[in-house]
């Protein structure tokens, strides 16, 4: 276990640590480690009854299912998340919804789709 995620253990809500661990260019990325897809998955499940509705940890929830594969998993686990967010209201968050939407619909005009659906 990394220090970061015992410190996590003891202050879960601190979403900076947290952070630092996700993503692409996240420590679990750069890690070296086979399974670093489920450790992001892991973690996130691990401490999601921390998070509620917070839409920053739910989409970083939900890019974690998608990079770890489970896709047809995704959809359900969070309907407040920003992905399903309405057209005429922009927000910041939609720059990280439109990437996770992206991501999980691959690549080509897919994407095109998903990155039009929060627009």
């Amino acid at each position: 276990m990394t220090g970061a995620e015992r410190h996590l253990n003891e202050y879960p809500r601190d979403a900076q640590v947290l952070s630092i661990l996700l993503g692409a260019f996240g420590l679990y990325a750069f890690s070296g480690r086979a399974d670093h897809d489920a450790a992001k998955l892991a973690i996130c499940e691990r401490h999601a009854r921390h998070y509620g509705e917070d839409w920053w940890f739910l989409s970083y929830l939900g890019w974690s299912h998608t990079e770890a594969g489970n896709l047809s998993h995704r959809p359900d686990i969070c309907p407040n998340a920003p992905w399903r967010c309405e057209p005429k209201t922009p927000t910041p968050r939609m720059a990280l919804a439109r990437d996770v939407r992206a991501r999980r619909h691959g690549s080509g005009p897919q994407i095109s789709c998903a990155m039009a659906a929060c627009a």
